[in-house]
């Protein structure tokens, strides 16, 4: 006997994670790295990660 689907999310936890937002300043502030995120990253970076790094911020 199959056991009832225990909902990994709730609906508003889904749709908060998945749907994107509607507005682009919701979604540059949700998606984009701030200016101290950027400089955090370029301060902790190592030689492995250039490409990485610069990768994102382009």
């Amino acid at each position: 006997m199959p056991r009832a689907a225990i909902p990994f999310l709730h609906a508003q936890s889904r749709t908060t994670l998945f749907e994107p937002p509607d507005v682009y300043e919701r979604a540059l502030a949700r998606y984009a790295l701030s200016v101290e995120d950027v400089a955090f990253a370029k301060a902790h970076r190592r030689s492995r990660n250039l490409l990485v790094i610069n990768a994102i911020i382009l």
